[in-house]
């Protein structure tokens, strides 16, 4: 009977959540078209290895490839590497 009522609670669960996730989907599918068109590619570069993020594991994953002779494409958004550890202070440089 207890195994009964955690199914018949996990069905109401779901049904909830279905009924959010098409009541969420009849608001915005309106704006699907408002997305921006895809882009051609500014430039197109062959490499070995592709590291997307330059925070710390991004640039020690760049590093490495490097010294193991890979030619290495790294590419961050924001204009410095070490990610948020070194934009909040977490690594010091001395």
């Amino acid at each position: 009977m207890v195994n009964g009522a955690i199914i018949a609670q996990k069905s109401k669960f779901v049904a909830k959540q279905a009924i959010v996730s098409l009541s969420l989907f009849s608001i915005l599918a309106p704006y699907a078209s408002i997305a921006a068109p895809p882009r051609n590619p500014d430039k197109t570069v062959n490499c070995d290895m592709l590291v997307v993020g330059g925070g710390l594991s991004g640039a020690a994953t760049a590093y490495e490839g490097l010294l193991a002779g890979r030619t290495v494409c790294l590419t961050e958004i924001t204009d410095w590497l070490g990610g948020a550890n070194l934009r909040t202070g977490d690594i010091r440089i001395r």
